[in-house]
């Protein structure tokens, strides 16, 4: 597997050739950001936005969470704004990486 030099966040975007596994279900990370969602559709739609992310970086939560909070704030801006969707999406997507850190004592 490949693996992403995260200190350079220009090579970040693509280093993943294929989808990898970025939500490992069983870490207390993820446990934290979909057990706190009360609604069955909201877990849906940010489980969707959240790994969507992940994958664009070719990162898992744990090492995206592990990140200076200063290149966690870049590259959720970056992301967002070479994104081509709706402001309804984007909304959707800083409200999903928002609770992702939140709820994991990042930001």
């Amino acid at each position: 597997m490949d693996t992403c030099d995260l200190t350079n966040r220009s090579h970040l975007k693509g280093c993943a050739s294929k989808p990898m596994q970025v939500l490992d279900e069983s870490s207390e990370a993820f446990f934290n950001f979909i057990n706190t969602l009360h609604s069955d559709s909201t877990r849906e739609s940010y489980r969707f936005c959240l790994e969507k992310f992940l994958n664009h970086y070719g990162i898992d939560l744990l090492s995206f969470l592990k990140l200076p909070q200063p290149d966690i704030s870049n590259l959720i801006i970056k992301y967002l704004v070479d994104k081509k969707v709706s402001r309804k999406y984007k909304n959707l997507i800083t409200a999903t990486l928002k609770h992702a850190c939140e709820i994991n004592d990042i930001l």
